[in-house]
């Protein structure tokens, strides 16, 4: 079985989320080892990757006590061989936010993906907030767009769509909650993720860590779970 899995909707490196980030160090089976920080999501921000990995860093350091490198990647050319080493060590690999569609088109087919797949399925821990969430679905949800646009996500969660900061969609665009029902393609899940909230998977259960809620909308309808209580979400895709 894969190692913890985390769908953050915000806050990556807030005090907040220590608790979150500990029960998924706590569950990963390399006892020993760093958090590996990747913020490839920001790389189309200048300066933000680095902003992300020096948060990333001193928040696992200088909090949960564990070292902490960073993967400074910024597109699909520079996700090859290089940083492989740095998977193949790493307890933690963790995607920070910024632009999905970028942080797909960087990560999907390449030799650092391959890696971090095989890393997590040695029982490395994997995590991703906001972008870094909604790239391991299987499709991304398009909130401002045409209905037809359902960009393909990189497939960890078959039939998911993670939607991040889920609790604020209505104040960045009014009506959006409604849209994102509508234009739900059938077949798909979405799984709407509050800020500074996750959906995680230890030892193939899902439940809901954090200060908010995670609301699931499917095809049977509706169910909204807050901080402690179960998801009734399947077993992540081993494949990837």
């Amino acid at each position: 079985m894969p190692g913890p899995l985390a769908l953050a909707g915000s806050g990556e490196f807030l005090p907040e989320m220590e608790a979150t980030d500990r029960l998924l160090l706590d569950a990963a089976l390399p006892a020993a080892g760093y958090a590996l920080i990747v913020p490839t999501a920001s790389a189309l921000e200048p300066g933000m990757p680095e902003e992300w990995a020096d948060r990333g860093i001193k928040h696992f350091r200088d909090r949960l006590g564990i070292p902490a490198q960073a993967a400074l990647i910024l597109d699909y050319e520079m996700a090859d061989e290089r940083f492989v080493p740095l998977v193949q060590a790493a307890r933690l690999i963790y995607f920070s936010g910024g632009n999905p569609q970028h942080l797909v088109k960087s990560m999907g087919g390449s030799a650092f993906w391959a890696a971090v797949l095989a890393r997590w399925h040695e029982g490395a821990a994997l995590a991703g907030c906001s972008a870094g969430a909604m790239m391991l679905g299987e499709v991304l949800q398009n909130i401002v767009g045409r209905s037809a646009e359902t960009p393909i996500a990189l497939g960890v969660l078959p039939g998911i769509s993670v939607i991040p900061h889920f609790d604020r969609i209505e104040q960045f665009r009014p009506g959006a909650l409604a849209a994102v029902r509508e234009r739900r393609p059938r077949g798909i899940t979405l799984l709407g993720v509050d800020e500074v909230t996750a959906a995680i998977c230890i030892d193939g259960a899902w439940s809901v860590s954090g200060r908010g809620k995670v609301l699931i909308v499917g095809d049977d309808g509706e169910l909204t779970c807050s901080a402690g209580e179960r998801l009734p979400l399947a077993l992540p895709a081993t494949a990837g």
